[in-house]
């Protein structure tokens, strides 16, 4: 058989073919309306056109289930969006939010059990967990503007069917997943940087303060995580924290049991005033000498 140049070129490149490996689609990221959603973003420097956001799970879950510990590790993501010294930026800011939904109380439409559909979860920078102050009350109106701002957010993070954007966006191997200028060019519109901007005005268009904080001090950086009902006193849910190793944690202020404080003398005279004292409470003793001394110091 005679093999042509024509012939040869043909068999390579059906050789070629043959041998080309098989990549594994990437899976995509999973966030639900229900979900409570960590967004990172960068005011300037490296990073500044990237977000990245991170699923904390259900919102009434992580309610019902404060203290969680460890839920992931982002480090290698946070690298290398925003590079290696990602921990010592103090223009890198975290901060979350969960809103059930924009519409009106009644018409939830999340999963079981059902919240107020206004429900916000938001966060509050603070510096040890559950010492942020609690956010003022917000009317049903205020909260229906916040959802409808966040739901631009949610709109191209949750998987529809059909989908609602164009763009997709898939998970990392940490869990993460990248909102990128050039890449998700409508998305961006809505992007996590839109919505929190630097300049100190209100997150989302109404949380006044914003609800980040930023990264550069410390060993791990934290928010409160609130709950927010339409005319309805604002409760601490839990507090977020990320490390220096880049772990991802929900932990809760650690409560002060009551103490037991006991008081004796050996001898000529007794002391009174012990008993159980809460937390920042005062106990006064008494000291009474017998009859023949007197007391003369402590």
């Amino acid at each position: 058989m005679k093999l042509t140049t024509q012939s040869l070129r043909a068999a390579s490149l059906a050789l070629a073919a043959y041998a080309m490996p098989q990549f594994a689609q990437a899976d995509p990221f999973v966030f639900n309306t229900d979900d409570l959603l960590l967004g990172v973003q960068a005011t300037g420097g490296t990073g500044t056109d990237q977000n990245l956001f991170f699923n904390l799970g259900n919102t009434v879950a992580i309610k019902n289930n404060p203290n969680q510990g460890v839920v992931g590790n982002i480090a290698a993501d946070l690298s290398a969006t925003f590079g290696a010294n990602w921990f010592s930026r103090t223009d890198l800011t975290f901060g979350v939010i969960g809103n059930r939904s924009n519409l009106s109380p009644g018409i939830d439409p999340g999963v079981s059990p059902q919240e107020p559909g206004r429900t916000f979860y938001i966060s509050r920078a603070t510096t040890a967990a559950g010492a942020a102050g609690l956010r003022p009350t917000f009317a049903s109106g205020s909260l229906g503007t916040g959802g409808t701002n966040f739901s631009g957010i949610k709109n191209y993070l949750v998987i529809s069917v059909p989908p609602t954007s164009s763009e997709t966006f898939t998970a990392t191997a940490d869990g993460a997943t990248i909102l990128d200028k050039i890449l998700h060019p409508t998305s961006w519109n809505n992007s996590w940087t839109k919505w929190n901007p630097p300049s100190g005005a209100a997150g989302f268009g109404i949380f006044t303060g914003g609800i980040q904080n930023s990264f550069g001090t410390g060993s791990e950086v934290l928010v409160d995580v609130q709950r927010m009902v339409a005319s309805t006193p604002t409760t601490y849910v839990t507090t977020v924290g990320i490390a220096s190793t880049g772990a991802v944690r929900l932990f809760t202020a650690t409560p002060y049991e009551p103490r037991l404080l006991s008081v004796s003398a050996t001898a000529n005279g007794n002391i009174s005033g012990g008993g159980i004292f809460g937390r920042g409470s005062l106990a006064a003793l008494t000291a009474t000498p017998d009859p023949g001394y007197r007391f003369i110091g402590w």
